[in-house]
This record gives C-alpha cells, structure tokens and sequence, in this order.
C-alpha cells in the first residue's frame, strides 16, 4: 500500500461534535488524494475518544493522559504521521471538497515553502485574519490604539494582515487553524514548542521557520471553513492569546522589546475593546436583541487582564 501524501493531524479536547465534523471532511478529501487522519485526544472529559472510534474507526487515534496543550498534542500527532507533509486541522474546522488538494498543487509551486495557510472564513462566508506579521512595539502600538481599523495601509497593520483574495504571497506568520507544511521541514525546527498551551505556538513555529531560510505563504485561493473559539469552553474562557503567550515570544525572539511596554499595549487594547463593547451591550438591549455574544467578550477581556495583571507581579 501506498504511503500517504499527506498526514492530518487534529488535536481535540472536549469538542466530541465538532471533531466528528472535521474528521468527516478529512475523509471525504481522502477520496481524491492519499491520506491518513491522526486525532490526538488530550484526556477529553466527554466521550470523544468513544465516539471517535466509533464514527471513524479509519483514524488513527492517540489518547493523551493529560491536557498539555495544543503544541504537545500536535507534535505527539506528527511524531505518529508517515505523510510527506503534515496538516495542523483544528477541530472546529473543516476542509471543503477539493481545497486539499489544491492547497497541495500549489505548495509544490512555491519555492522554499515554511509553512502554508489557506483563505480561513465562517460558516456565513466572512473571513477571519488568519495571516499577519510577528509582534513588534510598531505593530503592538497600532493594535493597541486600533490604528488598523482607521488607517487602511500596509503600515498601519496590526498583529493581523486584512484578509484579500489573491496569488499566494509570503506572510510573518499563518494560523495553526489549518497549517500546511513538509514533514521534513516542520522536523528541522523541531516542531512546535510546547512550552505553549494554546496561541502564538503558530506564530512561533513561523518565526523560526523564517530564520532557519524558509518562507512563509499564505494561499487565499484555497478556502477552509473555522468556527471561530467553538473550541473553547464558553463557561471557562481563556485569555486572549493564551495569556502570557505573547511575552513568552518576545524573550525567545525580541530581547530589545521590554515586556512591561506590550503588556501596557495589551492593557489599553483591551480596555478600548470593553468599552466599545458595553456600548454595543447598551445599543442591544434598547433593541431588544440579545447582548450575550458581547457579554461573554467582555469576560474574555477581564480574564485577559487578570492573567496581565498576575504576570506583572
């Protein structure tokens, strides 16, 4: 039998029904292209891994004793893959018919492929930012102050590129969401760092890419479907970015941006973003909509500058 072309690799923790979907559209892409599906259950407290072996007994699956993250439960993945190129799929997200093998006709074109991400949107057709450029104090301080909402330029980009239809074109960093990259690449720098439990692994991974020559595309002719945060637990919300992810990044990577500055950035930002949002709460009620989605964004930001405010000490 013929080896793989490609290795799909999906970390799942607790998200038994959105995994079942992902899975089910990795396997349809399976019938025109070579490939294999490896799910990593990180201890889900559901009946996942039950349910996983039942519905797609076609899937390798590896049970995690503990939730150590994304990153762990990705490189435990493509330590188990035999494909030529590795597929980080979240498992909120879902790989329409044909966008693999697209995605893979012309990551044979690119010349010195990092890694590789595709046009991500939601279920409505909106895109989402999914490509951008690695923290700096110039893209930190248009973020904070949302330079990049009212300036509609290159410079004035964020942590976020705005997300166009295009030719494959380099990029800092692509989202881990769906990442497209050679086995042998990913195996050169080591994988992910798990020294991540959620967010900037992706980011981190690019930028070492980056350093060790390879480059980085982003591919907005091919489209994959993202749920965005259906795979994070609504009644437990993590901090944006993971908390103390970013500054992680910036002592690995960017010695001569002081720490203590981003986390003042991160702090304006998000106290800009809560205020805009209790607006938005204020406007829905007069219009007897339902303020929920905006509440529970407010409680994203106030565990965001908790876990700010603990690291600070």
């Amino acid at each position: 039998m013929n080896a793989p072309q490609v290795s799909v690799v999906i970390v799942s923790f607790g998200t038994r029904d959105l995994t079942l979907a992902a899975l089910e559209s990795v396997r349809q892409a399976g019938e025109t292209i070579r490939l294999e599906a490896i799910v990593v259950d990180n201890n889900s407290p559901d009946d996942s891994a039950k349910a996983i072996a039942r519905e797609h007994p076609w899937a390798h699956l590896l049970h995690s004793a503990e939730n150590r993250g994304f990153a762990a439960g990705a490189n435990l993945g493509a330590r188990a893959a035999t494909g030529e190129w590795l597929v980080f799929l979240n498992s909120d997200a879902r790989i329409s018919r044909g966008a693999l093998v697209s995605l893979l006709d012309i990551a044979g074109t690119l010349p010195t492929p990092g890694a590789i991400g595709p046009w991500i949107e939601d279920s409505n057709g909106k895109p989402q930012p999914s490509v951008g450029h690695f923290y700096s104090i110039w893209r930190d301080f248009v973020r904070s102050f949302y330079l990049d909402r009212m300036f509609n330029t290159p410079r004035f980009e964020g942590l976020f590129i705005r997300p166009h239809r295009g030719q494959p074109r380099p990029v800092d960093w692509v989202s881990g969401a769906c990442l497209l990259i050679r086995r042998s690449t990913f195996d050169q720098v080591e994988g992910f760092d798990e020294a991540y439990f959620l967010y900037v692994e992706d980011m981190d991974l690019c930028f070492r890419l980056v350093r060790a020559g390879w480059v980085n595309y982003y591919v907005p002719q091919v489209s994959v479907l993202h749920e965005l945060g259906k795979s994070s637990r609504r009644d437990r919300p993590l901090p944006l970015e993971g908390g103390n992810a970013p500054e992680y990044f910036l002592r690995k990577f960017r010695p001569y941006y002081p720490v203590g500055l981003q986390r003042i950035f991160r702090a304006v930002g998000l106290l800009i973003w809560m205020v805009v949002l209790q607006y938005r709460i204020n406007m829905y009620r007069i219009l007897g909509r339902d303020p929920d989605e905006a509440r529970r964004y407010v409680g994203v930001c106030r565990v965001t500058l908790v876990s700010l405010f603990r690291s600070s000490q």
